[in-house]
């Protein structure tokens, strides 16, 4: 996502809460979505995890284009992709368009929160 007013159904403090841990590293947070918003995606307890980017290029073409959806930069049990070939590798043709960032050097995985059903945080990823 481009903008956190984007992400359905957080509250104030919890938008303040994310965009605080966004300023230490990538954070994703995971959330129940109402019906209506993306229903080709809703995992069956109806979450759907989002994040917000940095890069100003992809914020652009999230505005230009709408949400972006994308699997992790690696499949499950091994390291995440540091480059394209390497992500081209593992998901191959199942991913429409690539974007070649250059290396990554600095790939740590990102936090991942939830917010449970009583409308507070859990850490799922520290």
């Amino acid at each position: 996502m481009s903008d956190i007013d984007h992400i359905p159904g957080l509250s104030a403090s919890h938008k303040d809460y994310y965009l605080d841990l966004l300023k230490e590293r990538p954070t994703t947070i995971v959330l129940l979505v109402p019906d209506d918003f993306l229903p080709h995606l809703k995992r069956q307890d109806k979450t759907l995890a989002f994040r917000l980017v940095k890069n100003s290029s992809l914020a652009e073409l999230i505005n230009s284009t709408g949400p972006l959806i994308a699997p992790s930069a690696n499949t499950e049990g091994h390291e995440p992709a540091t480059n394209i070939g390497q992500a081209i590798a593992y998901f191959g043709d199942l991913v429409d368009i690539y974007v070649d960032g250059g290396t990554i050097t600095n790939n740590i995985p990102s936090k991942i929160i939830a917010i449970n059903d009583d409308d507070e945080i859990e850490v799922i990823r520290d």
